[in-house]
C-alpha cells in the first residue's frame, strides 16, 4: 500500500473550532435558543439566550477528537433563497 494510502488511514488527532455568531429570525416566540456542535461522539453547546428569537453568541465552540482523514465532520443547512434575495448579495 503506497505511502499516501497508509497516511490517509491512521487515525489522527484534529482539533475542530466553530464560531458560532448569531442567528435571526428564529420561528417562535419566548424561545431560549443554544446551539449543540457535535463532533464525534462529543457534543458542545453555547450559553442560552433567554426570550429572544435573534440570539447573538460570538462563542469559540473547541472539540478534540480522533478522526480519519477525509471523515466528515458536520454539516450545516440553510436557505439558498434567502441567501439569494439578501441585500448585497452577488451570488449568481
Amino acid at each position: 500500500m503506497p505511502y499516501s494510502e497508509q497516511a490517509s488511514l491512521k487515525a489522527q488527532d484534529f482539533q475542530v473550532s466553530v464560531t458560532i455568531i448569531e442567528a435571526r429570525q428564529l420561528a417562535g416566540l419566548n424561545m431560549d435558543p443554544v446551539v449543540c456542535v457535535q463532533v464525534g461522539d462529543q457534543k458542545k453547546y453555547t450559553s442560552v439566550k433567554e426570550s429572544t428569537n435573534c440570539p447573538y453568541w460570538n462563542e469559540v465552540l473547541h472539540s478534540r477528537n480522533l478522526l480519519r482523514s477525509g471523515t466528515v465532520v458536520g454539516t450545516f443547512k440553510f436557505d439558498v433563497g434567502t441567501v439569494y434575495m439578501a441585500p448585497g448579495s452577488d451570488m449568481f
